[in-house]
């Protein structure tokens, strides 16, 4: 009877840990749903990319931020504080960058940007409104394969 009741507990617990994985990750978009549409520009050789022909979600503004971008340097471009900043891990990677799309004054989704895929890293700029997020696509050798290099238009 005492292992039936552990038992009951454990699958309780795991139910809600699960419960919870899902309520923070609500906000990550995941780069596979933007992938098919990143390739068809990559392999059809066009030079440039509209972010808004590469979203499906509703956003106002995007933020592109760098490896290693603290909490702290988020939140102060953002002009808010962001209370899932942590989640998205991009303090202690340098694998990918880390694009906030706020909608109406808060973020409405994010997205991890496998630098293998496009790098933003050389952006001098961290946002870009809806209509104007416009990037040319260069690509480059570097470390004995092919990279491409996103640069503001």
């Amino acid at each position: 009877m005492k292992f039936m009741n552990s038992f009951r507990l454990l699958i309780v617990l795991m139910f809600f840990l699960s419960c919870k994985d899902n309520v923070t990750n609500k906000l990550e978009y995941t780069f596979k749903e933007v992938d098919f549409n990143i390739q068809k520009f990559i392999d059809g050789n066009k030079e440039v990319v509209n972010m808004n022909e590469l979203i499906s979600f509703k956003w106002d503004k995007v933020y592109v931020f760098k490896p290693y971008s603290t909490p702290e340097m988020i939140n102060q471009e953002l002009g808010f504080s962001w209370k899932d900043v942590l989640e998205t891990g991009i303090s202690e990677n340098d694998s990918y960058c880390l694009l906030v799309f706020v909608k109406g004054g808060k973020v409405n989704k994010y997205l991890k940007w496998p630098r293998n895929q496009g790098d933003f890293s050389d952006l001098s700029k961290n946002h870009y409104l809806l209509n104007k997020a416009v990037f040319n696509i260069k690509k480059e050798r570097y470390g004995g394969q092919d990279w491409f290099f996103f640069r503001y238009k």
